[in-house]
């Protein structure tokens, strides 16, 4: 196991999309990809969910973010590599 974990840590990966259950710790999962990952994206983002998952204490870890707010289903991208001012364009 800790082998795997090490080897996930050396990655770098393009996109990673959280949205998996159990739903716990979600956010400890998009921290662990932070500087990872070229994009974080995260389901369930809406306010009515972070009581939930708790996505509110992530955002400072993260140096972009843009929101999907359009339909009832909202996501987050978050990213520290790249700019996300025009993503949605």
């Amino acid at each position: 196991m800790k082998a795997d974990v090490y080897r996930f840590n050396k990655k770098r990966w393009s996109i990673v999309f959280i949205d998996q259950t159990p739903d716990v710790d979600r956010a400890v999962q998009a921290l662990r990809v932070s500087n990872h990952a070229d994009y974080v994206i995260i389901h369930d983002s809406g306010a009515k969910f972070n009581k939930q998952y708790h996505y509110d204490r992530i955002y400072p870890f993260f140096k972009y973010r843009t929101d999907w707010t359009t339909d009832s289903n909202n996501a987050t991208v978050l990213s520290n590599f790249v700019d996300l001012k025009d993503f949605w364009k």
